[in-house]
């Protein structure tokens, strides 16, 4: 069975692509994960090992700014792809180019024998094509002696495997290199689709696109995990509010343990943005000797005036690693670290850290009010889940239905998307029907003496029973939405399911 890698660079396009292929599930196995960007694409091929990648070269995204740059660099990624696993990979390269340009001959030169470069195909010979061998014949077309005059593509020499491509820079593409208008992008997906896709939904993700302009886009983490024998596939889980201090926090941090005592990795990320609380929260000058968030250590490496010599020193007397009760904690240490401004904690650095964090399937990020940055903006383009929350604060709900402000808007057209869930934070079912119009997840008001209780013994869920009972069932069903129905089935069947968060922890208030 052949494992295709989609390295299209859209999700429509991609799904396009998945749905055709899934049609010939003896054939094709088709990779969760997916590419978004040129940058990431040796580390997952490396890791997920497919037969088959299927590239598009406009829709995957570059650094490089010029179209020579960018041609240059997809016949290096070929020619690497080449040197390192020889005819072990078929590459398939969908694009829109003339019949006589040249990269289409450089390309066909490399080996790649499948390349599609007409704004519409057929999808049944486009599968016909691929369930056959490569053959020569069909980029035959390419390799005529006008093309062969043509200049060729500069090559740099052998990329070595230890070479790394990752760039700090968030450039947006030029609109002289796209074709004219939005239209013809439009137009490839359209056609691609014959008629198996209604146009207007199509048309409508394509638009959006356009606006946000986005640059980088990836899958969280290269791990697929499986437990109890069901895959579990990566998700990223954005939690915020329009306003501070709404309970973003106390929210991610329950929901991250709620999934570890599933028996899943979860990692919560702090917001870098603000100072932080996570550390004093959960007693990390105690349960965290010498740590340092992932933030410091990212920051570190790319920190010009660092030596080499004084980062191996820094980094023998830190620790980048902290896990309580299970969840994996990425937060900055307020003794040893000021606040990160998104100049330096950047998308690239971001998504670099998302990406090393393949232990763990799923990642709780607490935005918190921060929508406003450019980096979370990016985020919320990728990920599988947001939960939006509000409080019974009717002054501050109004305002957020009736102003204007472009940030609010933003917001506003997030909640009609169907990955963002509203969450009534320290409401009953009467009050957010009230003033929410219903909510997708409530969660109840938990006595100031529990949280303190919590607070004191650094612990992620309440002591009392009734307490524990009363924040798992406002839990669970948010998380049998994340977890893959499977697993779900199987623990029940198994009768473990929330089995760990009942039980009474017995923990006495005493002085730390």
């Amino acid at each position: 069975m052949q494992r295709v890698l989609l390295a299209t660079g859209d999700k429509s396009y991609s799904q396009i692509v998945r749905k055709a292929l899934s049609a010939y599930n003896n054939n094709f196995y088709i990779i969760e994960n997916e590419v978004f960007h040129r940058d990431y694409l040796d580390e997952i091929i490396e890791h997920e090992k497919p037969t088959i990648l299927i590239l598009h070269d406009f829709y995957l995204q570059s650094s490089k700014l010029t179209k020579e740059e960018k041609e240059q660099e997809l016949i290096q990624i070929i020619q690497k792809l080449r040197m390192k696993y020889e005819d072990e990979i078929r590459v398939v390269y969908l694009c829109e180019r003339e019949r006589g340009d040249p990269l289409l001959f450089s390309l066909a030169s490399n080996n790649v024998l499948d390349i599609f470069n007409t704004p519409s195909f057929s999808i049944a010979a486009f599968t016909e094509q691929l369930l056959e061998k490569p053959r020569y014949s069909k980029v035959a077309k390419f390799m005529t002696d006008e093309v062969r005059q043509a200049p060729k593509v500069e090559v740099e020499d052998a990329v070595t495997d230890e070479d790394e491509v990752i760039t700090s820079d968030e450039t947006k593409v030029q609109s002289s290199e796209k074709p004219a208008g939005n239209s013809r992008e439009k137009q490839v997906i359209k056609k691609v689709v014959e008629k198996k896709v209604v146009n207007k939904v199509v048309e409508k993700k394509v638009i959006q696109k356009q606006v946000i302009k986005k640059q980088y886009q990836f899958n969280v983490t290269n791990n697929v995990e499986k437990i109890v024998g069901v895959t579990i596939p990566p998700k990223l889980i954005l939690v915020g509010s329009p306003y501070r201090r709404t309970g973003t926090t106390f929210f991610a941090h329950i929901l991250a343990k709620h999934i570890s005592d599933m028996g899943v990795g979860a990692t919560y990320i702090e917001n870098p943005y603000q100072v932080g609380y996570t550390f004093d929260r959960f007693y990390g000058h105690k349960n965290a000797t010498n740590y340092k968030s992932l933030f410091a250590k990212l920051e570190m490496e790319v920190r010009k005036e660092t030596t080499e010599y004084e980062a191996i020193i820094e980094s023998q007397n830190d620790n980048f690693e902290w896990k309580h009760e299970g969840v994996n904690i990425v937060a900055t240490n307020p003794m040893k670290e000021d606040v990160y401004p998104e100049e330096t904690i950047d998308l690239t650095l971001f998504m670099k850290l998302l990406l090393s964090l393949h232990k763990t399937p799923y990642v709780v990020v607490d935005v918190g009010g921060d929508w406003h940055r450019e980096v979370y903006r990016e985020l919320y383009s990728i990920a599988d889940h947001v939960f939006m929350l509000f409080e019974p604060d009717i002054p501050l709900i109004e305002r957020f239905e009736m102003t204007e402000e472009h940030r609010m808007n933003k917001l506003r057209e997030m909640l009609k998307e169907e990955k963002t869930q509203i969450v009534g934070n320290k409401m009953s079912e009467e009050i957010a029907k009230e003033i929410l119009d219903g909510a997708a997840y409530l969660i109840p008001n938990v006595p100031s003496e529990e949280i303190f209780q919590m607070q004191f013994v650094g612990s992620f869920l309440p002591n009392k029973k009734e307490n524990i009972k009363l924040i798992s069932q406002a839990f669970n069903p948010i998380v049998e939405d994340l977890l893959p129905e499977e697993f779900i089935k199987k623990k029940k069947k198994e009768g473990s399911l929330f089995k760990s968060i009942f039980k009474s922890k017995n923990v006495e208030l005493k002085e730390v």
